[in-house]
């Protein structure tokens, strides 16, 4: 029997509201509004690719990432939301400008773009700065059925809807 729920997940909730915070938006995942768990603040900071990505990737396929980044952030303009994008300042530049404690991003498990969050997690926290990553309910539910392909995830996935 395959067992459900083996990865460790963190919950986030907001009891601890008082924490100025700010929001990452990446190219992972745009849908942020979607995300019943966050809470969009004032301050939010769009990141289209990492650092190695701007290396490994080509002119086209940045410009793509940056474009899709630019058509979601558009439903956000309002003179309520500070938007900052990555050729700006870094995050952790961008979260001790502003004094940011808390910064919350949907979860990446995995990717370029993981791997550069968890890589500025220390500096981040360093500057005593959290770093929050939220996951779905469907991450949580989901994720450990997604191990040998579609079709072993669907048949244990549609067992458990």
């Amino acid at each position: 029997e395959y067992k459900a729920n083996s990865k460790k997940f963190t919950e986030y909730n907001d009891s601890d509201s008082n924490k100025l915070t700010g929001v990452v938006i990446t190219s992972e995942d745009l849908d942020i509004i979607s995300c019943s768990k966050i809470k969009l603040p004032s301050l939010v900071y769009l990141l289209p690719f990492s650092e190695e990505e701007s290396v490994l990737y080509s002119e086209n396929v940045k410009q793509f990432k940056s474009n899709l980044c630019d058509d979601m952030s558009s439903g956000l303009l309002s003179s309520a939301i500070n938007l900052t994008t990555h050729e700006y300042s870094s995050i952790l530049e961008w979260a001790t400008k502003h004094k940011i404690e808390r910064v919350i991003t949907l979860a990446t498990p995995s990717g370029y773009i993981n791997d550069h969050l968890m890589n500025i997690k220390n500096d981040l926290k360093a500057n005593s700065i959290e770093l929050i990553k939220v996951f779905r309910d469907y991450d949580m539910k989901y994720w450990n059925y997604a191990s040998k392909g579609f079709f072993n995830f669907f048949q244990k996935a549609i067992k458990n809807i």
